[in-house]
């Protein structure tokens, strides 16, 4: 009986034999403002969606994209810097702030929250909610949910590259996400006891399977 060989998405080779160089310009141009793992992390899933009929040199291709991308990301770092960046943590209202600010505060974080219940995967909406909100490494991310950290990686820059560009998930998200007051009350429970048990709990609904493109992105590689 033939044995069978797990399915490798098209354009993995060129990408595969391109990696480090890759790593190498994310490293180069935006070390200091961002993670290269995640620029080349978002490089790949540039590429899954790129019509590689019309790419004539795919190296050159993934080489100009992570330029790119690396250059976004030290512009997005330097405004957040210039901007008093608003983070999660800056959205929850306190006890004793002026009425209309605390409502200005919810509304902002209600919001932030339908946006993630609308466009992510509860598993996304928790890694992404544990890194930027509370700053986990990916290695604890991945040992709250299960994975090893390259997994918890892709998961939180997938809801990344979901939120930046409004995409749906490819799975059916409407049917399987956290309802917004659930992820909304696991949140404010995080932030005032600082144990996010509540939050992790809500990716035990998410029925739904990984990308299987994603799962060939990672150092093994």
């Amino acid at each position: 009986m033939p044995i069978a060989t797990p399915h490798r998405p098209e354009g993995l080779a060129d990408f595969l034999e391109a990696r480090e160089r890759l790593l190498a310009i994310a490293h180069h141009i935006a070390a200091g403002y961002a993670d290269a793992d995640d620029i080349v992390q978002e490089a790949w899933l540039r590429w899954q969606h790129t019509d590689r009929s019309v790419v004539v040199n795919p190296r050159a291709f993934l080489s100009r994209t992570t330029s790119r991308l690396s250059i976004s990301a030290i512009r997005t770092a330097r405004r957040r810097a210039s901007v008093s960046a608003v983070t999660w943590l800056d959205t929850v209202p306190a006890p004793d702030a002026d009425p209309a600010r605390i409502a200005e505060q919810a509304d902002d974080l209600r919001s932030a929250i339908r946006l993630l219940t609308r466009l992510l995967a509860p598993r996304e909406q928790v890694a992404y909610i544990l890194r930027e909100a509370f700053g986990w490494p990916y290695r604890q991310i991945g040992d709250a949910l299960g994975l090893n950290e390259v997994h918890a990686r892709q998961l939180a820059c997938r809801a990344r590259v979901r939120l930046s560009t409004g995409a749906r998930a490819t799975a059916p998200v409407a049917a399987t996400p956290a309802p917004q007051p659930a992820l909304l009350g696991s949140f404010l429970e995080a932030v005032r006891t600082g144990d996010p048990a509540a939050l992790i709990a809500l990716t035990e609904q998410d029925p739904t399977e990984d990308d299987p493109s994603d799962v060939y992105f990672g150092r093994a590689h």
